[in-house]
């Protein structure tokens, strides 16, 4: 018998491990060998099951025990002496931030009520959580189970999903795809239930294909007394060619509620420009008008001028300019825009933007964005015949106003380097100029200011975005207040880059500031390592961002989700091919077509 612990010894275990062949006599003294030590095993193997039968019982009795200790102990939690008006707060502040709240359980408001009975019942008799909704429209022609398996349930859904809203005001976000197989028979019932509820709205969200106009247009501005915020995308089924019979098939809709007594900020992309006819809200603070496509829309000078006669208390005002049109004595001389603080004018080539910068009468702009709408050669060559210095309107502006700008957003295909250089010397209050880059971040599908690309021509210093710009503002004659630097694509040198950095971050005074951010994409291969360069010291202050040689992102296949249309989605599925999701975002020529391609 052996020891515990010890091995057997036997006249084999010299032979044990090697491939030695005992015989038939050693075979019998092998076997006779080994009888007492397994039994021994086996002796070993019954109390190792009696203990572990043991330890089993121990762990089920300690487990007991714990589970006791923790029910007691979770009645001592600090959130169980909450009152619930505390707990409602605490809920609220749960809510998504930056969209509306999503029909999903991974979210507010649905997701608390999935924590325990108390917090759903705190919930669901919590209104404020339930005040916002986002719904997106499934595409039936990419997902036509979706569609018609959602339909019904997602309209009860909502339906007790405005009813737990009880009086408060509304923020409602509703996203459409662009696709002629939106009825108005799949949009009707949604946008029905919420129209017997648009007294209460104060915030809508909508893009919305064309059937879906004729239902909007029987809102009234009495329907909607607390509306103070719109955002109205309409969606056409052909880009190009409105749809035959269709009255509204470039969204042409007499939509009569935009005169809502309390409407402050309005935006509309892709709304046929007669919908602003209608208008007549002196309160409006924010003005947007967008186009992604200007062969079906109009919007002339004209237009514009009149618009901005009845919002004389305008602080933000983006306009894309694509006629003249005609004025008429109901236009002034001089329109009186006193709290207006930021423009951005995209100018077609018929628009004759200079009418409308010199009727401008504006003391407190801060901020003005400017792109002249170019026919690029075709094909592509590297050179761009540009207009006459004298013949940018934005110039007229810069020249005649008071006011003291510090934030300059410009298009680089629409101007000449000299007249840039006017520009700047017309701002010397800059302290912001972008070039090439959105003007709107959280405008997701606007093609706002971007440069087509063309490759580099041997006249390199004769580029906008060249060398001979930063040169000209390394100095620091030019926009002594300058602190933050951006622009799309460009062709500066890294030696050049390098030589503005350093003489806008050497020493700052009073008559000269420290540059705080630089940022700049490029079709090449770094040169020199700036930042090393730059030096650990000065890159405390200095926020840097240079990208090099971008892929150009490839379209990507996603399927449908609650969060379908809601600005800057992270939590869309996408497919891992072609997931280009760290491409820079200073770049929106590329920016523009990711969000086409999405």
């Amino acid at each position: 018998m052996t020891e515990h612990g010890i091995k057997m010894k036997t006249i084999f275990s010299d032979r044990l491990y090697t491939n030695y062949v005992p015989s038939d006599a050693e075979m019998k003294e092998i076997r006779e060998a080994i009888l007492e030590p397994r039994k021994e095993l086996e002796a070993l193997d019954e109390k190792l099951e009696q203990m572990y039968i043991a330890i089993q019982d121990l762990s089920r009795t300690r487990e007991e025990l714990y589970n006791d200790i923790e029910a007691h102990t979770a009645l001592l939690t600090p959130v169980r002496q909450l009152p619930h008006d505390i707990l409602r707060a605490m809920f609220v502040q749960c809510l998504p931030v930056g969209h509306d709240a999503v029909m999903s359980v991974r979210e507010a408001p649905l997701l608390l009520t999935h924590i325990c009975s108390l917090w759903r019942e705190i919930a669901l008799t919590t209104p404020k959580l339930w005040s916002s909704v986002h719904i997106p429209i499934p595409s039936p022609h990419n997902d036509p189970v979706t569609t018609r398996n959602l339909d019904k349930p997602r309209i009860e859904g909502l339906r007790q999903w405005l009813a737990r809203s009880g009086a408060c005001p509304l923020s409602i976000s509703v996203a459409s795809p662009s696709s002629s197989m939106i009825t108005a028979e799949i949009v009707a019932p949604i946008l029905e239930t919420l129209i017997s509820v648009s007294d209460r709205w104060s915030d809508m969200k909508f893009i919305i294909c064309t059937s879906a106009c004729p239902v909007l247009a029987q809102l009234s501005p009495d329907s909607v007394p607390m509306l103070k915020s719109v955002v109205l995308e309409v969606r056409h089924d052909s880009w190009g060619s409105p749809q035959i019979g269709s009255a509204y098939a470039w969204g042409a809709a007499n939509f009569k509620f935009l005169n809502a007594p309390r409407l402050q900020n309005l935006t509309l992309f892709d709304v046929d420009p007669q919908s602003l006819y209608f208008i007549q809200c002196p309160q409006i603070t924010e003005l947007r008008i967008d186009f992604e496509d200007w062969r079906g829309f109009n919007l002339s000078t004209a237009d514009v001028l009149r618009t901005m006669q009845r919002c004389p208390h305008l602080t933000t005002c983006r306009v894309q300019i694509s006629d003249f049109g005609t004025l008429g004595d109901d236009i002034r001389d001089r329109i009186e825009l006193p709290f207006l603080t930021s423009l951005s004018v995209m100018e077609g080539m018929h628009a004759k933007g200079k009418e409308l910068f010199k009727r401008l009468h504006v003391p407190s702009l801060r901020h003005i964005a400017y792109q002249r709408q170019m026919t690029p050669p075709s094909p592509p060559t590297p050179t761009v015949h540009l207009p006459p210095d004298d013949t940018v309107a934005l110039l007229s502006l810069l020249a005649s106003t008071t006011s003291d700008i510090e934030s300059l957003l410009l298009s680089s295909g629409s101007f000449t380097f000299d007249s840039i250089m006017e520009c700047l010397r017309l701002t010397p209050h800059l302290k912001r100029l972008s070039f090439d880059v959105k003007d709107d971040q959280t405008w997701t599908k606007s093609s706002w200011i971007y440069a087509p690309y063309y490759p580099p021509p041997d006249d390199m210093p004769q580029l906008v975005l060249g060398d001979s710009l930063l040169h000209s503002l390394t100095a620091g004659d030019i926009c002594p207040l300058l602190t933050f630097f951006e622009c799309g694509t460009s062709y500066f040198s890294d030696a050049a880059i390098l030589a503005f950095i350093r003489s806008r971050t050497e020493s700052a005074s009073q008559d000269k500031a420290q540059l705080e951010h630089f940022s700049a994409s490029f079709t090449r291969e770094q040169a020199i390592d700036v930042r090393s360069e730059v030096g650990s010291n000065r890159m405390r202050d200095l926020a840097l961002e240079l990208y090099y040689s971008p892929p150009f992102p490839l379209a990507r296949i996603r399927s449908y989700t609650p969060w379908d249309g809601l600005r800057n989605n992270t939590r869309r599925r996408f497919s891992p091919v072609h997931d280009y999701s760290s491409f820079p975002p200073t770049s929106s020529y590329y920016d523009s077509l990711w969000s086409r391609s999405a």
